[in-house]
């Protein structure tokens, strides 16, 4: 079940220095293209390093890199997991959105605890978006090479998918993310700081 959102009371409001507190509500990233004669497209592994229960949502994306490039912005698909306290999850290669070509992705992963937190000093609120909340991503690459760094991100420059790249993918990426929420039995307005509701 994890902690109670009032043993959660360190975490504080944000900061213009979110992100050196080392974790993050937006990570972001590239992750291995599965070949179209058959390579593998490894897993990602999502980590929650908080004592909340928290919720990923992997939005992935077309890359214009490597030798199947892409077209940036262009949205393929999600994949939605919660991660009890201290948890690490691993995405199964055929759970991780593939388009038809085949080619390179880039992945951003936003982070919300299932329970609003507290972040102290008796102001009596509660949110979804702090500091010190968030977890990290990565993917296993393969053995010729490694597309797992990650990096981290203020929350606040997430963004979803432009519909005057693709016309109605910011309603299929919305769309993704609630369907995902509601197959783990939570609400669909999780990611309302985020846009999504």
């Amino acid at each position: 079940m994890g902690a109670a959102p009032t043993w959660a009371d360190h975490f504080k409001p944000l900061s213009p220095d979110h992100t050196s507190y080392g974790v993050a509500q937006l990570n972001y990233g590239d992750i291995c293209c599965t070949d179209a004669k058959g390579g593998v497209s490894p897993a990602v592994t999502l980590w929650n390093p908080n004592h909340v229960t928290q919720v990923a949502a992997l939005l992935v994306y077309e890359s214009a890199r490597g030798p199947r490039p892409g077209k940036p912005e262009v949205f393929v698909g999600c994949a939605v997991r919660q991660l009890t306290p201290h948890a690490s999850v691993g995405i199964p290669d055929k759970e991780i959105p593939e388009n038809k070509t085949f080619v390179a992705k880039y992945a951003e992963v936003i982070w919300v605890p299932v329970d609003k937190v507290n972040p102290g000093k008796g102001n009596g609120a509660t949110r979804r978006i702090a500091d010190g909340l968030g977890g990290y991503f990565s993917n296993h690459g393969t053995e010729k090479r490694d597309d797992g760094v990650s990096q981290l991100a203020h929350p606040g420059l997430f963004s979803l998918p432009s519909d005057d790249v693709v016309f109605g993918q910011r309603k299929d990426a919305i769309g993704c993310v609630r369907k995902g929420l509601l197959k783990l039995g939570l609400s669909p307005d999780v990611f309302s700081e985020f846009g999504i509701e």
